[in-house]
Parts: C-alpha cells; sequence; structure tokens
C-alpha cells in the first residue's frame, strides 16, 4: 500500500477532512489507500472503512502516478479499465442514494484525454436501469442518468474543459430531485429536475455498465447521501483545489 499520507491537503483547507461534513457515504483520495502491484492498482480503499474498489480481472487494472492519479487507458468491454465497488468483506456492493430522503452530492476529480468522446466517470454495472456520469460527446455539456433518464447539463462557467487538466465536477440534488451541476465550484446555469424517487446508483469507476470507458486519470471520489450547502461546497473546494 502507497504510504503518502496525507501531505497534499496540508496546502488546501488546513484541517478539513470529507468526513467533517455529516452525510459521507465514501470517500476515494488517490493519496490514501491505493494498493499498487507492478505499476497497477489492485485496490483503492474508501477512507470511511466501508468500501474498496477492484479490478474485475489483472487485465482491467488502471495505472498510478501521483501527478495524475489512478490512470484509466480505455479500451472496449472487454479490454477496458475499471473498479468495481466491494464492501469491506469484498463483496459486491452498489452505493444507493436516496433522493427524497435529503437529496445527494457526487463529486467526481479527474481529466479526460477528450473531454469530447463522451466516456464515463462513473456509474452502474449490472443494474437494471441505466446509471451513469459522463461529458457528453461532442457537446460543452455533462449527462447526468438516474434510472434511464438522462438530463443534460450545458456548460457555461467554463464554456468548455480543457484536455488532459483535472477538473472538480459535483453534482448536487436536493431532496426533491432539482439538480445542479459545479465545475471547480463554479455553479452551472442550467439546473435539471429529476422525480424525487429517481435514486442514483454507483458500483463501477470508469465506465458504466463496462461501456464508454474512461481515458483520464481519477483523483478523488467523494459521494455524499445528502445536498451538500453553499459553505459545505466551499469546504471541498478548499480541499480538493490543492490537487488540480
Amino acid at each position: 500500500m502507497l504510504g503518502l499520507g496525507n501531505s497534499i491537503t496540508s496546502s488546501g483547507l488546513k484541517g478539513f477532512d470529507p468526513s467533517d461534513i455529516s452525510g459521507l457515504v465514501a470517500n476515494f483520495n488517490f493519496l490514501q489507500g491505493v494498493t499498487i502491484s507492478s505499476d497497477e492498482v489492485t485496490n483503492w480503499a474508501d477512507t470511511t472503512g466501508s468500501y474498496n474498489l477492484q479490478p474485475e480481472a489483472a487485465g482491467l487494472r488502471p495505472g498510478y502516478s501521483i501527478p495524475r492519479g489512478l490512470i484509466f487507458a480505455g479500451g472496449d468491454a472487454a479490454t477496458g479499465d475499471r473498479l468495481e465497488l466491494k464492501n469491506a468483506a469484498g463483496d459486491p456492493a452498489t452505493i444507493t442514494l436516496d433522493t427524497s430522503s435529503n437529496g445527494f452530492c457526487v463529486i467526481a476529480q479527474y481529466e479526460s484525454a477528450n473531454w469530447d468522446d463522451g466516456k464515463n466517470i462513473l456509474g452502474e454495472h449490472g443494474g437494471d436501469s441505466a446509471m451513469s456520469l459522463n461529458h457528453r460527446s461532442g457537446a460543452n455539456s455533462f449527462d447526468f442518468t438516474i434510472k434511464d433518464t438522462t438530463k443534460n447539463f450545458a456548460l457555461n462557467d467554463p464554456a468548455s474543459l480543457t484536455d488532459n487538466v483535472q477538473f472538480s465536477i459535483v453534482l448536487n440534488g436536493a431532496n426533491d430531485g432539482a439538480t445542479k451541476l459545479f465545475i471547480n465550484n463554479e455553479e452551472q446555469d442550467d439546473t435539471e429536475s429529476f422525480s424525487d424517487t429517481a435514486d442514483f446508483q454507483i458500483n463501477q469507476v470508469g465506465a458504466a455498465n463496462n461501456t464508454d470507458v474512461l481515458v483520464g486519470g481519477v483523483k478523488n471520489i467523494i459521494i455524499y447521501d445528502k445536498e451538500l450547502s453553499t459553505a459545505e461546497l466551499a469546504q471541498i473546494e478548499s480541499y480538493l483545489r490543492p490537487y488540480r
């Protein structure tokens, strides 16, 4: 396991950890809980101790570097790097975010080799309906899909994303289903609404149902089972900014 500790976090919000905000479900940080074998990631442990992300097979392991985080090389459903969610006992697991309870917040800090290629950062594998988050192919926007319903969030600040640059992507949903997109804590103008019974489910990182496999580097995945306040979003931004 990498002995990288929390050295970078000291340059962000001093003393802050995502667990300081209530409702934390999982926190995957690229400097913590990463196990490497032959320069490939075999396990990524969540800091809460509840979950692990693991490749389905040795041929599907992401690479690793401190500048880029976990490096997903793309590929098809048979060969593409991706990670599956496991519980602490090592059994397959799925995180379900109950929208109607307290809302949700899904945070992914990552880079894409080509933001316009439509690749997934996370989603569900093996479910009975589509769940995914991806930058839309050929458009300056993100698609967020919950239970086969896709909402498209247009970018305006920034108007587009630069390839091979890390961005913090935040989907913050209220308990009535109203959802906002933030890029590096800049709220985008486009607000979309899901049914309050539409609960997002996550069990795969780097793909969604083994499709549209990411080409890029992932540094942080943070998931809350509540909508974050403006002040809490600012805390998260201060925590993530040094990693960019």
